[in-house]
Protein backbone atom coordinates (compact mmCIF):
# COMPACT_ATOMS: atom_id res chain seq x y z
CA UNK A 1 0.00 0.00 0.00
CA UNK A 2 2.84 2.49 0.37
CA UNK A 3 4.45 1.60 -2.80
CA UNK A 4 0.78 2.42 -4.03
CA UNK A 5 0.36 5.89 -2.36
CA UNK A 6 4.26 6.81 -2.94
CA UNK A 7 3.79 5.99 -7.14
CA UNK A 8 0.34 7.80 -7.50
CA UNK A 9 1.12 11.13 -5.37
CA UNK A 10 4.40 11.33 -7.79
CA UNK A 11 2.30 10.43 -10.70
CA UNK A 12 -0.48 12.41 -10.11
CA UNK A 13 1.31 15.63 -8.75
CA UNK A 14 2.01 16.47 -12.13
CA UNK A 15 -0.79 15.72 -13.95
CA UNK A 16 -3.07 17.02 -11.02
CA UNK A 17 -1.31 20.20 -10.06
CA UNK A 18 -2.28 22.16 -13.03
CA UNK A 19 -6.40 20.90 -12.02
CA UNK A 20 -6.03 23.12 -8.85
CA UNK A 21 -6.21 26.55 -11.22
CA UNK A 22 -8.00 25.00 -14.02
CA UNK A 23 -7.56 22.32 -16.63
CA UNK A 24 -4.53 21.28 -19.11
CA UNK A 25 -4.55 21.70 -22.64
CA UNK A 26 -6.94 18.57 -23.90
CA UNK A 27 -4.83 15.93 -25.88
CA UNK A 28 -6.20 14.75 -29.17
CA UNK A 29 -7.77 12.08 -27.87
CA UNK A 30 -9.16 14.00 -25.00
CA UNK A 31 -10.68 16.45 -27.65
CA UNK A 32 -12.60 13.80 -29.27
CA UNK A 33 -14.30 12.89 -26.50
CA UNK A 34 -15.31 16.79 -25.77
CA UNK A 35 -16.50 17.15 -29.26
CA UNK A 36 -18.61 14.03 -28.60
CA UNK A 37 -19.97 15.06 -25.42
CA UNK A 38 -20.94 18.27 -26.67
CA UNK A 39 -23.47 16.86 -29.79
CA UNK A 40 -24.79 14.28 -26.70
CA UNK A 41 -26.03 17.33 -24.92
CA UNK A 42 -26.34 16.13 -21.78
CA UNK A 43 -25.22 13.62 -18.90
CA UNK A 44 -27.98 11.17 -16.72
CA UNK A 45 -26.54 10.94 -13.31
CA UNK A 46 -28.06 9.03 -10.42
CA UNK A 47 -27.26 7.51 -6.66
CA UNK A 48 -29.49 8.09 -3.45
CA UNK A 49 -29.97 11.07 -2.07
CA UNK A 50 -27.86 10.39 0.94
CA UNK A 51 -24.53 10.03 -1.18
CA UNK A 52 -22.58 12.99 -2.30
CA UNK A 53 -25.31 15.08 -0.83
CA UNK A 54 -28.08 13.86 -3.46
CA UNK A 55 -29.40 16.56 -5.99
CA UNK A 56 -27.06 19.62 -4.27
CA UNK A 57 -23.73 17.38 -4.75
CA UNK A 58 -24.90 16.27 -7.91
CA UNK A 59 -25.86 20.30 -8.92
CA UNK A 60 -22.53 21.16 -7.80
CA UNK A 61 -20.58 19.04 -9.84
CA UNK A 62 -22.29 19.50 -12.89
CA UNK A 63 -21.47 22.89 -12.84
CA UNK A 64 -17.98 22.54 -12.15
CA UNK A 65 -17.56 19.69 -14.67
CA UNK A 66 -19.27 22.09 -17.59
CA UNK A 67 -16.92 24.79 -16.27
CA UNK A 68 -13.95 22.52 -16.38
CA UNK A 69 -13.91 21.64 -19.95
CA UNK A 70 -15.78 24.34 -21.44
CA UNK A 71 -19.31 23.04 -22.33
CA UNK A 72 -22.75 23.39 -21.69
CA UNK A 73 -24.42 20.16 -20.68
CA UNK A 74 -27.53 19.71 -19.56
CA UNK A 75 -26.58 17.34 -16.38
CA UNK A 76 -29.93 15.63 -15.05
CA UNK A 77 -29.62 14.15 -11.14
CA UNK A 78 -32.41 11.42 -10.28
CA UNK A 79 -32.28 10.51 -6.51
CA UNK A 80 -31.81 6.75 -7.02
CA UNK A 81 -32.24 3.03 -5.15
CA UNK A 82 -29.08 1.69 -3.27
CA UNK A 83 -25.98 1.48 -4.99
CA UNK A 84 -26.49 -2.36 -5.61
CA UNK A 85 -30.13 -2.43 -6.80
CA UNK A 86 -28.40 0.32 -9.66
CA UNK A 87 -25.59 -2.24 -10.32
CA UNK A 88 -28.16 -4.68 -11.23
CA UNK A 89 -30.30 -2.29 -12.90
CA UNK A 90 -27.43 -1.90 -15.35
CA UNK A 91 -26.21 -5.54 -15.64
CA UNK A 92 -29.88 -6.22 -16.69
CA UNK A 93 -30.28 -3.43 -19.00
CA UNK A 94 -27.45 -4.14 -20.79
CA UNK A 95 -28.30 -7.86 -21.21
CA UNK A 96 -31.37 -7.18 -22.32
CA UNK A 97 -29.70 -4.34 -25.09
CA UNK A 98 -31.68 -1.15 -23.47
CA UNK A 99 -29.98 1.85 -22.69
CA UNK A 100 -28.54 2.65 -19.12
CA UNK A 101 -31.00 4.80 -16.39
CA UNK A 102 -27.50 5.87 -15.54
CA UNK A 103 -24.52 7.44 -17.55
CA UNK A 104 -21.91 7.38 -14.31
CA UNK A 105 -22.49 4.31 -12.10
CA UNK A 106 -20.84 5.33 -8.19
CA UNK A 107 -20.11 2.40 -5.95
CA UNK A 108 -17.78 0.39 -3.78
CA UNK A 109 -15.45 -2.37 -4.95
CA UNK A 110 -18.02 -5.28 -4.26
CA UNK A 111 -20.25 -3.58 -6.81
CA UNK A 112 -17.72 -3.87 -9.26
CA UNK A 113 -16.91 -7.23 -9.27
CA UNK A 114 -20.52 -8.08 -10.51
CA UNK A 115 -20.14 -5.74 -13.53
CA UNK A 116 -16.82 -6.82 -14.07
CA UNK A 117 -18.19 -10.83 -14.79
CA UNK A 118 -21.27 -9.28 -16.60
CA UNK A 119 -18.44 -6.82 -18.78
CA UNK A 120 -21.48 -4.25 -17.83
CA UNK A 121 -19.05 -1.23 -18.35
CA UNK A 122 -16.94 0.30 -20.67
CA UNK A 123 -13.48 -0.30 -20.63
CA UNK A 124 -11.14 2.42 -21.16
CA UNK A 125 -7.32 3.37 -21.41
CA UNK A 126 -7.88 5.82 -18.14
CA UNK A 127 -3.58 6.22 -17.92
CA UNK A 128 -3.65 6.83 -21.12
CA UNK A 129 -6.03 9.08 -22.24
CA UNK A 130 -6.36 11.19 -18.95
CA UNK A 131 -3.19 10.41 -17.68
CA UNK A 132 -4.44 8.84 -14.26
CA UNK A 133 -2.42 6.94 -12.43
CA UNK A 134 -2.15 3.11 -13.28
CA UNK A 135 -2.77 2.53 -9.61
CA UNK A 136 -5.76 4.08 -9.23
CA UNK A 137 -7.04 2.42 -12.64
CA UNK A 138 -9.76 -0.35 -11.99
CA UNK A 139 -8.76 -4.43 -13.83
CA UNK A 140 -9.83 -4.14 -17.25
CA UNK A 141 -10.22 -0.38 -17.05
CA UNK A 142 -13.68 -0.45 -16.12
CA UNK A 143 -13.09 2.78 -13.89
CA UNK A 144 -11.34 4.39 -11.75
CA UNK A 145 -11.13 4.97 -7.80
CA UNK A 146 -12.37 8.46 -6.31
CA UNK A 147 -12.39 8.45 -3.33
CA UNK A 148 -11.08 6.26 -0.31
CA UNK A 149 -12.70 5.00 2.90
CA UNK A 150 -10.87 3.78 5.91
CA UNK A 151 -12.66 1.71 8.53
CA UNK A 152 -12.27 1.63 12.18
CA UNK A 153 -14.98 2.75 14.80
CA UNK A 154 -17.09 5.62 15.30
CA UNK A 155 -18.31 6.33 19.09
CA UNK A 156 -20.18 9.13 21.13
CA UNK A 157 -17.33 11.20 21.92
CA UNK A 158 -19.58 12.62 24.99
CA UNK A 159 -19.58 9.30 26.23
CA UNK A 160 -16.06 8.12 25.60
CA UNK A 161 -13.05 10.15 25.42
CA UNK A 162 -10.45 10.42 22.83
CA UNK A 163 -7.91 8.85 25.33
CA UNK A 164 -10.32 6.30 26.43
CA UNK A 165 -11.20 4.67 23.09
CA UNK A 166 -8.93 1.71 21.98
CA UNK A 167 -6.83 2.11 19.04
CA UNK A 168 -6.81 -1.96 18.11
CA UNK A 169 -8.98 -4.42 18.45
CA UNK A 170 -8.14 -6.15 21.39
CA UNK A 171 -9.39 -3.51 23.53
CA UNK A 172 -12.77 -3.44 22.83
CA UNK A 173 -12.80 -6.97 24.62
CA UNK A 174 -12.30 -5.95 28.07
CA UNK A 175 -14.84 -6.15 30.53
CA UNK A 176 -15.91 -2.93 30.69
CA UNK A 177 -17.00 -2.66 26.94
CA UNK A 178 -19.77 -5.15 27.43
CA UNK A 179 -23.29 -4.24 26.73
CA UNK A 180 -21.74 -0.26 25.31
CA UNK A 181 -21.16 -1.78 21.67
CA UNK A 182 -22.85 -2.48 18.34
CA UNK A 183 -21.80 -4.08 15.18
CA UNK A 184 -23.17 -4.14 11.99
CA UNK A 185 -25.74 -6.96 10.54
CA UNK A 186 -23.23 -7.49 7.80
CA UNK A 187 -19.85 -8.13 10.01
CA UNK A 188 -18.58 -4.66 7.70
CA UNK A 189 -14.69 -5.49 6.75
CA UNK A 190 -14.60 -8.80 9.28
CA UNK A 191 -14.44 -10.54 6.06
CA UNK A 192 -11.79 -8.94 4.44
CA UNK A 193 -9.38 -9.03 7.90
CA UNK A 194 -10.01 -12.44 7.26
CA UNK A 195 -7.34 -12.75 4.36
CA UNK A 196 -4.61 -14.99 4.61
CA UNK A 197 -2.20 -12.21 4.29
CA UNK A 198 -4.18 -9.87 6.89
CA UNK A 199 -5.32 -11.73 9.96
CA UNK A 200 -6.47 -15.25 8.52
CA UNK A 201 -9.90 -17.08 9.22
CA UNK A 202 -8.53 -18.44 12.77
CA UNK A 203 -8.02 -15.41 14.27
CA UNK A 204 -10.76 -12.81 12.69
CA UNK A 205 -13.44 -16.17 13.36
CA UNK A 206 -12.40 -15.93 17.35
CA UNK A 207 -12.25 -12.17 17.44
CA UNK A 208 -15.82 -11.65 16.15
CA UNK A 209 -17.01 -14.85 18.50
CA UNK A 210 -15.57 -12.61 21.35
CA UNK A 211 -16.57 -9.12 20.11
CA UNK A 212 -20.07 -11.07 19.75
CA UNK A 213 -20.13 -11.36 23.35
CA UNK A 214 -19.78 -7.31 24.23
CA UNK A 215 -22.22 -6.08 21.98
CA UNK A 216 -25.65 -5.36 22.76
CA UNK A 217 -27.16 -4.92 18.95
CA UNK A 218 -26.55 -4.64 15.62
CA UNK A 219 -26.72 -1.01 13.75
CA UNK A 220 -26.09 -0.61 9.94
CA UNK A 221 -23.10 2.25 9.37
CA UNK A 222 -25.70 4.43 8.15
CA UNK A 223 -27.69 4.57 11.38
CA UNK A 224 -25.17 6.61 13.42
CA UNK A 225 -27.94 8.69 14.88
CA UNK A 226 -28.16 5.49 17.63
CA UNK A 227 -24.96 6.52 18.75
CA UNK A 228 -25.47 10.43 18.90
CA UNK A 229 -28.20 9.15 20.93
CA UNK A 230 -26.58 7.11 23.67
CA UNK A 231 -28.37 3.65 22.49
CA UNK A 232 -24.83 2.85 21.86
CA UNK A 233 -21.39 4.20 22.81
CA UNK A 234 -19.20 2.68 19.70
CA UNK A 235 -19.83 0.75 16.83
CA UNK A 236 -17.19 -1.59 15.81
CA UNK A 237 -16.00 -1.79 12.97
CA UNK A 238 -17.18 1.28 10.72
CA UNK A 239 -17.74 1.49 7.23
CA UNK A 240 -15.63 4.88 7.48
CA UNK A 241 -14.81 8.00 9.03
CA UNK A 242 -16.31 9.72 6.55
CA UNK A 243 -19.64 8.99 7.41
CA UNK A 244 -18.24 10.70 10.96
CA UNK A 245 -17.22 13.81 9.60
CA UNK A 246 -20.58 14.15 8.24
CA UNK A 247 -22.09 13.83 11.28
CA UNK A 248 -19.08 16.55 13.23
CA UNK A 249 -19.96 19.14 10.51
CA UNK A 250 -23.89 18.92 11.80
CA UNK A 251 -21.98 19.51 15.31
CA UNK A 252 -23.10 15.80 16.52
CA UNK A 253 -20.63 14.31 19.77
CA UNK A 254 -19.28 11.70 17.43
CA UNK A 255 -15.45 10.82 16.22
CA UNK A 256 -14.08 7.95 14.87
CA UNK A 257 -10.80 6.22 15.45
CA UNK A 258 -8.28 3.82 12.80
CA UNK A 259 -7.62 0.19 13.69
CA UNK A 260 -3.62 0.12 14.22
CA UNK A 261 -4.25 -3.89 13.35
CA UNK A 262 -7.08 -3.31 11.32
CA UNK A 263 -6.25 -0.29 8.73
CA UNK A 264 -8.23 -1.38 5.74
CA UNK A 265 -8.79 0.87 2.75
CA UNK A 266 -11.35 0.43 0.87
CA UNK A 267 -13.24 2.57 -2.56
CA UNK A 268 -15.54 4.30 -3.96
CA UNK A 269 -15.31 3.85 -7.27
CA UNK A 270 -16.65 5.11 -10.79
CA UNK A 271 -17.16 3.76 -14.69
CA UNK A 272 -19.29 3.76 -17.46
CA UNK A 273 -22.06 1.48 -18.44
CA UNK A 274 -21.72 0.24 -22.26
CA UNK A 275 -24.77 1.05 -23.05
CA UNK A 276 -24.84 4.51 -21.53
CA UNK A 277 -26.87 7.17 -23.46
CA UNK A 278 -23.91 9.79 -23.37
CA UNK A 279 -21.23 7.76 -22.53
CA UNK A 280 -18.54 10.57 -23.67
CA UNK A 281 -19.55 12.60 -21.29
CA UNK A 282 -19.56 10.16 -18.76
CA UNK A 283 -15.75 9.66 -19.49
CA UNK A 284 -15.05 13.13 -19.01
CA UNK A 285 -17.40 13.47 -16.00
CA UNK A 286 -15.30 10.34 -14.05
CA UNK A 287 -11.98 12.27 -15.06
CA UNK A 288 -13.29 15.57 -13.67
CA UNK A 289 -14.26 13.69 -10.24
CA UNK A 290 -10.50 13.19 -9.61
CA UNK A 291 -9.18 16.40 -10.77
CA UNK A 292 -8.29 18.78 -7.87
CA UNK A 293 -11.66 20.54 -8.26
CA UNK A 294 -13.52 17.39 -8.17
CA UNK A 295 -12.07 16.44 -5.25
CA UNK A 296 -12.79 19.48 -3.24
CA UNK A 297 -15.97 19.20 -4.24
CA UNK A 298 -16.54 15.59 -3.13
CA UNK A 299 -15.02 16.37 0.37
CA UNK A 300 -16.83 19.09 1.03
CA UNK A 301 -19.83 17.31 0.95
CA UNK A 302 -18.95 13.93 1.42
CA UNK A 303 -15.99 14.46 4.02
CA UNK A 304 -14.01 12.34 2.05
CA UNK A 305 -11.61 12.29 -1.27
CA UNK A 306 -8.82 9.75 -3.01
CA UNK A 307 -5.76 9.75 0.12
CA UNK A 308 -3.81 9.54 -2.83
CA UNK A 309 -3.97 12.83 -4.83
CA UNK A 310 -1.84 15.47 -4.05
CA UNK A 311 -3.84 17.63 -1.90
CA UNK A 312 -6.06 15.09 -0.01
CA UNK A 313 -7.71 16.50 3.03
CA UNK A 314 -8.63 13.34 4.04
CA UNK A 315 -5.57 12.19 4.26
CA UNK A 316 -4.36 14.14 7.51
CA UNK A 317 -6.67 11.81 9.81
CA UNK A 318 -4.68 9.08 8.48
CA UNK A 319 -1.15 11.11 9.15
CA UNK A 320 -2.24 12.30 12.49
CA UNK A 321 -3.58 9.11 13.42
CA UNK A 322 0.19 7.82 13.26
CA UNK A 323 -0.94 4.90 10.81
CA UNK A 324 2.09 3.32 8.61
CA UNK A 325 1.40 3.58 5.11
CA UNK A 326 3.25 0.29 4.71
CA UNK A 327 0.58 -1.34 6.97
CA UNK A 328 -2.56 -0.23 5.18
CA UNK A 329 -4.34 -3.08 3.51
CA UNK A 330 -5.73 -2.41 0.37
CA UNK A 331 -8.99 -4.20 -0.14
CA UNK A 332 -10.41 -2.72 -3.35
CA UNK A 333 -11.17 -4.76 -6.74
CA UNK A 334 -8.26 -6.28 -7.30
CA UNK A 335 -8.42 -8.01 -3.97
CA UNK A 336 -11.89 -8.92 -4.04
CA UNK A 337 -11.13 -10.96 -7.39
CA UNK A 338 -8.93 -12.87 -5.80
CA UNK A 339 -10.56 -13.23 -2.28
CA UNK A 340 -14.55 -13.02 -3.31
CA UNK A 341 -16.29 -16.57 -3.29
CA UNK A 342 -14.12 -17.09 -0.47
CA UNK A 343 -14.99 -14.20 1.49
CA UNK A 344 -18.57 -14.83 0.31
CA UNK A 345 -18.86 -18.03 2.86
CA UNK A 346 -17.14 -16.24 5.43
CA UNK A 347 -19.06 -13.23 5.70
CA UNK A 348 -21.91 -15.54 6.00
CA UNK A 349 -20.24 -16.86 9.04
CA UNK A 350 -19.14 -13.78 11.00
CA UNK A 351 -22.93 -12.61 10.03
CA UNK A 352 -24.43 -15.55 12.14
CA UNK A 353 -21.82 -15.37 15.06
CA UNK A 354 -22.42 -11.35 15.23
CA UNK A 355 -26.61 -11.86 15.13
CA UNK A 356 -26.54 -14.93 17.95
CA UNK A 357 -24.85 -12.70 19.78
CA UNK A 358 -26.36 -9.44 19.80
CA UNK A 359 -29.58 -11.54 20.58
CA UNK A 360 -28.18 -12.51 24.26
Amino acid sequence: MKKKLIFCWLAGLFIFSVAVNGWSAPNEKQKEIIAAAQKEGALDLVWGSGTIAGSEGAKRLGAGFNKYYGLDLKVNFTPGPSMPSIAAKIMQEYAAGRPSIVDVYLGSEGHFIGLLGAKALDPLDWSGVFGIPSAMVLPEGIGIEVATRIPGVAYNSSLISSKEIPRATAGYLEPKWKGRLASTPYAANFDRLSAPKIWGLEKTVDYVTRLSHQISGLIRCSELQRLVSGEFHALVMSCGDYEVRKFQAQGAPLDHVFLSDAALVTYWNMGVPKNAKHPNAAKLFVNYMVSREGQDIMYDVEHTDHLSLPGSKSARFVIEAGLELDKLHDTGVRFLIGEGKRLAKVRAQLQAILKKGSSK
